[in-house]
């Protein structure tokens, strides 16, 4: 196993003779080479435990939404884990603004109702309904319902008035959102990150593949000739670009983001033409 590494690592001579390798184990191989661009990804995955404040021009940008109905909001407050209006029979709805994309526009809806009797519910926009007991976060036929003792450090006290009152009002509405958001993630923390991980995994692994074939597309052209087949330059590339992958995290891990790419390219094309160039040329005439 030692001396295997040695010739991944050290010997890209020996790499010569992968190429008569089966080709199913090249691709189970780029699976540990995955491993390297996911690491950093992974570990900030791990680290994170959620949005803040200063994310609020990040959200708005991104999704759409907007906090300017936080200086209209009605003098409600949510105490001892339940919700209470002053003067306010009636459910109050508040636009939150609105995602313009052409396929998928969605109208988002802050919605406040002591007494439970909003039921005016479009299939194309979101909800954030307070209902007596309960937050319903509501879109088409799915709805999400968080009973609010079950977030006690976000419902314990919420004062609706004082957020529209405040001189910072919608940071004041976008705060106690996020929150919410943070509340969700930290108790789902374990499945929404391997969710991600696993997606992450998966995409990286796929960009791996075609990384190597496009090095194995120009390395095949460079070695035309050697008489070099293609799956035999897929195959060395494969093993080839181990030194470039580990090189290239250790760069990333300082900071070298761009030149990480650039290292691990030419180690792999030095590694694969040190092992292939060592077959005999084609002699022409």
């Amino acid at each position: 196993m030692t001396e295997k590494l040695k010739d991944l690592l050290f010997r890209p001579r020996e790499l010569r003779k992968l190429k008569d390798s089966k080709l199913y184990k090249a691709f189970l191989y780029l699976f540990i080479i995955a491993l390297f661009s996911s690491i950093i990804p992974i570990i900030d995955i791990i680290k994170f435990e959620g949005f803040d404040v200063y994310d609020k021009e990040l959200f708005e940008q991104v999704s759409g939404l907007n906090f300017e109905a936080s200086n209209e909001l009605p003098d409600c407050n949510i105490y001892d884990y339940k919700l209470t209006c002053k003067n306010q029979d009636e459910p109050q709805l508040f636009s939150l603004g609105k995602l313009e994309e052409p396929y998928i526009p969605v109208q988002y809806n802050l919605v406040i109702d002591e007494h439970s009797t909003f039921n005016d519910l479009a299939d194309d926009e979101l909800y954030l309904i307070f209902k007596n007991d309960k937050l319903v976060l509501n879109m088409g036929r799915q709805a999400y319902r968080l009973e609010y003792e079950s977030y006690k450090s976000v419902f314990e006290s919420v004062d609706f008035k004082e957020i529209s009152e405040a001189n910072n009002s919608s940071e004041q509405l976008f705060a106690l959102l996020i929150s919410i958001v943070n509340e969700i993630y930290q108790s789902n923390k374990g499945i929404f990150d391997s969710i991600t991980i696993s997606f992450l995994y998966l995409v990286n692994y796929v960009i791996t593949i075609f990384q190597v074939l496009f090095y194995s597309f120009i390395l095949f052209i460079f070695l035309i000739p050697y008489k070099v087949k293609f799956i035999h330059v897929f195959k060395v590339t494969t093993y080839a670009i181990t030194l470039g992958a580990i090189l290239s995290l250790i760069f990333r891990l300082f900071g070298f983001v761009g030149l990480s790419s650039t290292v691990m390219m030419l180690t792999t094309f030095i590694y694969v033409s040190r092992a292939l160039r060592t077959m005999p040329p084609i002699r022409r005439g």
